[in-house]
């Protein structure tokens, strides 16, 4: 017998057995509903916490619980990067971020803004590879006679006055050499101001180079107890 003849000859028969006891079948199905909704209702869900994604029985994840116990300060951290144009504007954003979640202690623990630790603050310089350390260096040795001038009159004036030593070194033939970028900028600056296109003119990107870019991301550390779209009062 092939398994078509059998379900052509049982068919029937159950079709007929449903149609004799309709009333407890009625009843059988309506019970076997109710415990499905009970199931969904208390049994199923939806989670965005990869955490449990794996069986807390597997020996890497009571490894990975037991260093949550032992380490706290790491457990619920959100982490807040700011990407901004110029340094200058990413510092300022990540100060202002630090400053108003501290604020808001009722959801978040800890603010913490790693570029303003003291250690690296100090001592940044030993985490730079040598040859773009050689570089920032080299550039804040050929800017010394224009700094030296905005350190004696930080004004618009004392600027102008720096620029045109620069410019008085290129009417006798001095060589701009790293300066040469700088007023570059200088030159983009003033030309957007003069066109009604401002746009600001980062110092750190003057003296630093390429190294600027890496302060022009900014990083904070939450300990958090709920969403930052909503601490921070965002549509």
């Amino acid at each position: 017998m092939t398994i078509a003849s059998a379900v052509r000859a049982i068919l029937p028969r159950l079709v007929e057995l449903c149609a004799r006891r309709r009333i407890s079948v009625m009843a059988i199905g309506a019970l076997l509903a109710a415990g499905c909704v009970y199931a969904a209702a208390h049994r199923l869900g939806v989670s965005t916490d990869t955490t449990l994604l794996f069986s807390d029985g597997l020996p890497w994840k009571q490894t990975s619980r037991g260093l949550t116990r032992l380490f706290p300060q790491n457990d619920g951290v959100l982490v807040a990067v700011i990407d901004a144009r110029i340094p200058e504007e990413a510092e300022a954003t990540a100060a202002a971020l630090a400053s108003r979640l501290r604020a808001n202690t009722a959801l978040f623990h800890n603010v913490v803004q790693p570029d303003t630790s003291a250690y690296l603050q100090q001592n940044a310089f030993l985490l730079i590879d040598k040859a773009a350390l050689q570089d920032l260096l080299d550039h804040t040795v050929d800017a010394q006679p224009f700094l030296g001038q905005l350190v004696s009159d930080p004004s618009l004036r004392g600027l102008f006055g720096a620029l045109s030593l620069v410019a008085e070194g290129a009417r006798r033939g001095v060589s701009a050499g790293a300066m040469g970028p700088a007023m570059a900028q200088f030159h983009t600056a003033l030309r957007q101001a003069a066109d009604g296109h401002a746009e600001p003119l980062s110092w750190e990107n003057l003296l630093a180079g390429p190294l600027a870019y890496l302060a022009s991301q900014r990083a904070e550390t939450l300990d958090r107890m709920a969403d930052l779209t909503q601490a921070l009062d965002l549509d």
